[in-house]
């Protein structure tokens, strides 16, 4: 951040702002002072899709209010099935359960299975509960190996994602 004339507008206050993707409100979310080399340095964790920028405040015959480029970013949720079974009986349900990080409650995880055609069909969908955990109850129809996975579709917070996938032996 510079003064009029180029030069760094050390002491600045300069503030972070967000937009959440679909909203036209910004909100500040941190605030720094300008070093004397003229940046502002901000730490912050992105939870969902939206734009960046940064502002400074006017400062009488030395500065005036200025706003930075706006930046866009996607942030992609997490998702793991942790210790997922490999063997399983068909007919017999077995449960899975996959967390997202960030998550936000109620969103639906599709627990998936891969056709022979490579596309993708789901044989459950669970909704997060307040501790980001989805829990699928799976039931495999026939006997065979399977590959399986945990998918998030994409909105307005988050963008889709997909576990890693795992195979399932189906005696």
């Amino acid at each position: 951040m510079t003064r009029t004339g180029d030069k760094p507008a050390a002491g600045a206050a300069a503030s972070l702002q967000f937009r959440p993707e679909g909203s036209t409100a910004w909100s500040t979310i941190a605030k720094a002072t300008v070093d004397s080399k003229g940046t502002a340095r901000f730490t912050t964790t992105a939870k969902r899709n939206g734009t960046w920028r940064a502002i400074t405040a006017e400062k009488k015959l030395t500065w005036t209010t200025s706003t930075s480029a706006a930046v866009t970013g996607k942030v992609k949720a997490t998702l793991t099935v942790k210790s997922p079974a490999t063997g399983v009986h068909h007919g017999k349900s077995v449960t899975h359960h996959a967390t997202s990080t960030p998550y936000v409650s109620g969103t639906k995880i599709y627990f998936q299975v891969r056709k022979s055609d490579g596309t993708w069909t789901t044989l459950v969908a669970a909704g997060l509960g307040s501790d980001g955990t989805a829990a699928g109850k799976l039931v495999f129809s026939r006997v065979g190996t399977c590959t399986v996975r945990a998918y998030r579709p994409a909105g307005t917070t988050l963008t889709g994602s997909y576990s890693k996938a795992w195979t399932v032996h189906v005696s």
